[in-house]
């Protein structure tokens, strides 16, 4: 049986700190971020039993780590580095593009990706669900060729500089590996040699149906304001489920919140509609303030409430087959 002090989620990627510029002038400066602490953060909106595992530079000042605790994030995987962490530049423009430019003393996003030898033990004893963020792909592939991500739920984020199709071989290696894998918009055309973005989400079901055939049995296809398109390829269903943010202040990190909360909800056994549904309200969670730490003063009740008024959404939409669906998870 598991206490309530046990870990049943980790999210493994980088710490960042961040100095996010928005094309209408709003700015926020030294705040921390990176894809493991979003999705952690998008995890713990759920679930009190979330660990994070990454280095931490030795820039990345104390009270960080002390609001990370107290936002009930387990931090016993992070592991303190004697050089510099990652500090970038983050850059959106008006259309929606965004680039993220490594400051000149940043440290290098493969020196401080994790590895999997020093994955706490109590980790590997007691998590039932890990997500991996976006990395260099070596570093990905070594996380999942290790023992204990065998017998865990996994779900996967690329990273946008190895989405290539110079790739390809990799790929089909990790989608036999993973349980969700989850790319945006322009990873996905990326990855799947695309002409660019279809105007229609449903254009898109073809490729996402390639991938699922290679081995992964969810595909969770991030679509920015248009919401996720998901597809449980042992069900052979594809559901949409759209966005739920109230007002957009930063788009940082909005995936990656995404991810933990679908996390949060896979690990509890619910089906992937209902882990994307709390992934959505995670993400919007992540939209409407600047930093990861934002994402828990909510109100009470606050996300709850939003969580079942989206559900309520999807349910009126796919009517009797949701139903079906949540049954048979309960069965």
């Amino acid at each position: 049986m598991k206490t309530s002090n046990e870990i049943k989620e980790v999210c493994i990627g980088h710490l960042t700190l961040d100095d996010v510029v928005n094309y209408d002038g709003t700015t926020m400066f030294n705040t921390a971020g990176g894809a493991a602490l979003y999705s952690a953060a998008g995890a713990a909106l759920w679930s009190e039993q979330v660990g994070i595992f990454a280095k931490v530079g030795s820039d990345y000042a104390k009270d960080k780590i002390q609001e990370l605790t107290g936002m009930g994030i387990d931090v016993q995987g992070l592991k303190k580095v004697g050089y510099p962490g990652i500090s970038i530049w983050a850059l959106y423009e008006k259309d929606g593009a965004r680039k993220f430019i490594p400051k000149s003393y940043s440290g290098d996003y493969g020196h401080l990706a994790p590895e999997p030898d020093d994955f706490p033990a109590s980790y590997r004893e007691q998590a039932e669900a890990v997500h991996i963020s976006p990395m260099p792909l070596s570093c990905q592939l070594e996380f999942l060729k290790s023992g204990w991500s065998r017998d865990k739920l996994v779900t996967l984020d690329p990273h946008y500089d190895w989405c290539g199709p110079e790739y390809h071989d990799e790929w089909t290696e990790i989608f036999q590996r993973v349980h969700t894998f989850l790319p945006s918009e322009d990873e996905i055309v990326d990855l799947m040699d695309l002409d660019g973005k279809k105007e229609k989400i449903n254009d898109y079901k073809t490729v996402i149906e390639k991938i699922a055939a290679a081995g992964v049995r969810v595909v969770a296809l991030k679509l920015g304001v248009r919401g996720i398109l998901v597809f449980d390829s042992v069900k052979d269903l594809f559901f949409h489920v759209p966005s739920c943010a109230g007002r957009i202040v930063d788009v940082t990190g909005a995936g990656d919140a995404f991810a933990g909360g679908y996390l949060a909800g896979l690990s509890k056994g619910e089906p992937a509609f209902e882990a994307a549904l709390k992934g959505c309200v995670s993400s919007s969670a992540a939209l409407e303030g600047f930093g990861a730490f934002s994402m828990l003063q909510h109100a009470d009740g606050k996300i709850e409430r939003r969580l079942e008024t989206l559900r309520k959404e999807f349910f009126y939409k796919y009517g009797e087959l949701a139903t079906q669906l949540f049954q048979e998870e309960l069965s």
